[in-house]
């Protein structure tokens, strides 16, 4: 008993240690410091757990992320399609110059073909031929184009007039019209009408443009015709008196001829009458008769129509041999002394006649032997119909266009130059005006003229 008491004590004594050693591992699980020193050697199970390691898995996913970089990369492709898009940039280009544009560019021209004045659309046909030859030869205008001349016949009327400029710009639909109409007063209702249309009129008539936008003037107008024959009369023949016989012309009675009566009043010439004839004269003998008593130095002749019959008429009441005549209408210069012989010793002004030589005028010659035959055949005054549709042409070309407009814009800039055959060029000024100076002739025989003033 004893024994067994003993070996119980023994065995208690034995146990304190172990259950103090038990009570020491409660109280110290809660230090950290032993927790972290072990947690390396324990990291084998721990390593896989802990969410840092774990987080190695998003590193990949943001190696994977790296995916997007190559999205940017292909979607680096719109960029490409924008430059590969440029392609209709080019198509575009390539179009127009595939197909040119040849259609005619195209000329209004109206004149009288019938009634009165029919021999003016006569003369005109021609110099049509010709110059549309002349552009043809040269390879056209514009890139290649042709030009053709859309003509119109006015029947000798100034509604004729009108209504060509309606139907050659609304159904034809021409570029410019070059000219509209015959004479003064139709060409002035010609410039009426193109400015109500707003289509340049290239114009011959010797009338202020000041009111016309749309008209410039392919003549010498009014200044380049009379101031050379106001020239001549003062300076070379110097007479003591002069008459004039003018035709019922509004525009010549208004503006030119007061400036012929105010110079002779200046260089001290007494002007004796001015006999007004009405358009449609078929017996110049009273208005001769006049002048015969009159017996005046210097007769000024302003016959548009009518100056053929005059000179017909003269010799059968015994003529003016004490009169120098001067003619200062473009149509004097038409009567051959062939047919006329009155008419040698007569002066006027004159933009072109036979025997000129220059550039221009070689030119004109040789266009019209291969398009109309013999020179011969040329009427002298009509060389400004040739110098019309050239001043037109020249319009269209410096405006790059066809475009009525443009047209316009370029003939009135100032910088459109017309070589001519008169010897000068005809420079175009914003108003529509020009420089151009014409020569005094005087008619010799056998249909020659001899320049006696030169510009």
């Amino acid at each position: 008993m004893k024994k067994w008491l003993f070996m119980l004590v023994a065995v208690s004594l034995l146990l304190v240690p172990v259950l103090a050693a038990c009570s020491d591992d409660k109280t110290s699980t809660p230090v950290p410091t032993a927790t972290a020193t072990i947690a390396p050697t324990a990291s084998a199970t721990a390593t896989a757990t802990v969410a840092p390691t774990a987080t190695a898995a998003p590193t990949a996913t943001r190696t994977a992320t790296a995916a997007p970089t190559a999205t940017r990369t292909a979607t680096a492709a719109p960029t490409a399609t924008p430059t590969a898009t440029a392609a209709p940039t080019a198509t575009p280009t390539a179009t127009p110059s595939a197909t040119p544009n040849t259609s005619p560019v195209k000329i209004g021209y109206i004149a009288a073909w019938t009634g009165p004045l029919a021999i003016i659309g006569g003369w005109a046909t021609p110099w049509i031929k010709e110059v549309t030859q002349q552009v043809q030869d040269m390879g056209g205008i514009l890139g290649g184009r042709m030009v053709q001349v859309v003509t119109y016949d006015d029947g000798s009327t100034t509604a004729g007039v009108s209504a060509g400029v309606t139907k050659l710009v609304l159904d034809e639909n021409v570029s410019v019209i070059a000219p509209a109409g015959d004479t003064n007063p139709s060409l002035l209702v010609g410039s009426e009408s193109c400015e109500k249309l707003k289509v340049l009129h290239v114009s011959p008539g010797t009338y202020e443009l000041a009111p016309y936008k749309y008209t410039i003037n392919s003549s010498s107008g009014t200044a380049g015709t009379d101031d050379p024959a106001i020239k001549y009369i003062t300076t070379v023949l110097k007479p003591k008196t002069t008459v004039i016989i003018t035709e019922n012309d509004q525009i010549a009675l208004a503006t030119r001829l007061p400036r012929f009566t105010a110079a002779f009043t200046a260089a001290g010439i007494k002007n004796l009458d001015t006999i007004v004839v009405p358009f449609d004269t078929t017996d110049f003998s009273p208005y001769i008769t006049r002048v015969k008593y009159l017996n005046p130095n210097v007769l000024l002749l302003n016959l548009n129509s009518l100056p053929a019959l005059f000179a017909k008429q003269l010799p059968g009441l015994g003529g003016l041999p004490n009169t120098q005549i001067v003619g200062i209408s473009i149509a004097v210069t038409s009567l051959s002394t062939v047919t006329y012989p009155v008419a040698i010793g007569w002066y006027s002004p004159a933009n072109w006649v036979p025997g000129m030589t220059n550039p221009a005028a070689d030119a004109m010659l040789a266009g019209w032997t291969k398009a109309n035959g013999n020179t011969n055949t040329i009427y002298a005054p009509t060389v400004v119909n040739y110098v019309g549709l050239w001043t037109a042409i020249g319009a269209i070309q410096l405006a790059g266009s066809t475009d009525r407009e443009k047209i316009n814009q370029a003939a009135h800039s100032g910088n459109l130059v017309v070589d001519t055959p008169y010897g000068t060029q005809l420079k175009v000024k914003p108003d529509g005006t020009n420089d151009l100076t014409r020569s005094v002739v005087k008619f010799l025989a056998n249909g020659v003229f001899q320049v006696v003033q030169t510009p």
